[in-house]
């Protein structure tokens, strides 16, 4: 309260700080979603947490058979023509982390029946989704090793994977998996990337050894494309936030440089 003068008084208005937004919405609760005939009984259960715990991971545990099921019969159904038991073991890996996810998602919903503090209940909920995340990742990890490994053997349909090259496509596309599964986590565990980055020390640099014609095919003397990312030059404090995309990119104020005058500049961000 501030006394102005003549004996008027005016309220002094204080700013209380803004909690960040999370980027993912942990707030999870399943009471309003169920229908009305069903509130008394989750009302019930509701006092009785282990009890809730049991019935829901049971649930969760028969309808994730179900649809586990119901997946692996179409799946069948659409590759009974084949000969191979190469589709049954990527049908097998693709349709494992169901009954888990089912599981794991009856969990999260029982987890808010124990009535814990918000810190403690996003804590329970993100360990439970990290679990899911590395259960979804290691069936798609297995899946690019069948997919890719029954292309190489096949050289006719699949010339481009052969022996020589499966390494390549299956170090590239697994490295793509790495990085989405990664995002999510980070994600999860509202992690800023950016700034994780920047305080690292993590300097990112794409560049080639020569360019190649796309008409003739052959190798040319035209300079190579070439970019350095520096997180630390992206404060998300003044609201300058990365962007590096091809128009970024494009737009870029690096000059022509020579080999080493580019690792040169390299090594200077990283303090070398």
């Amino acid at each position: 309260m501030m006394h102005e003068p003549g004996g008027a008084t005016a309220e002094a208005v204080v700013e209380q700080p803004v909690a960040d937004k999370l980027l993912v919405d942990l707030d999870i609760d399943i009471g309003p979603w169920l229908p009305d005939s069903l509130q008394p009984f989750w009302s019930f259960l509701q006092d009785y947490p282990l009890l809730l715990v049991l019935i829901l991971a049971a649930l969760g545990y028969v309808i994730g058979k179900a649809l586990q099921w119901m997946l692996r019969q179409l799946l069948e159904r659409i590759t009974k023509r084949t000969r191979s038991d190469l589709d049954d073991r990527l049908t097998r890996y693709l349709t494992k982390p169901v009954v888990q996810t089912t599981v794991i998602l009856a969990l999260v919903a029982a987890v808010k029946s124990f009535g814990f503090d918000e810190s403690a209940d996003r804590f329970m909920v993100r360990i439970l989704f990290s679990f899911l995340i590395l259960l979804w990742g290691r069936a798609w990890f297995h899946a690019v090793t069948l997919v890719i490994g029954l292309m190489a053997r096949d050289a006719q349909r699949f010339p481009a994977f052969q022996p020589r090259t499966r390494p390549l496509f299956e170090m590239g596309v697994k490295l793509v998996l790495l990085s989405i599964f990664i995002w999510l986590f980070m994600a999860l565990w509202d992690i800023d990337g950016t700034a994780w980055l920047a305080s690292a020390g993590v300097i990112v640099a794409l560049s080639s050894d020569h360019t190649t014609d796309s008409n003739s095919g052959a190798h040319t003397a035209d300079p190579v494309p070439s970019l350095i990312f520096d997180p630390s030059e992206c404060s998300p404090d003044d609201g300058n936030r990365p962007n590096f995309g091809e128009t970024a990119c494009r737009q870029g104020n690096l000059p022509r440089l020579r080999s080493f005058e580019f690792l040169d500049r390299v090594l200077s961000k990283m303090g070398c």
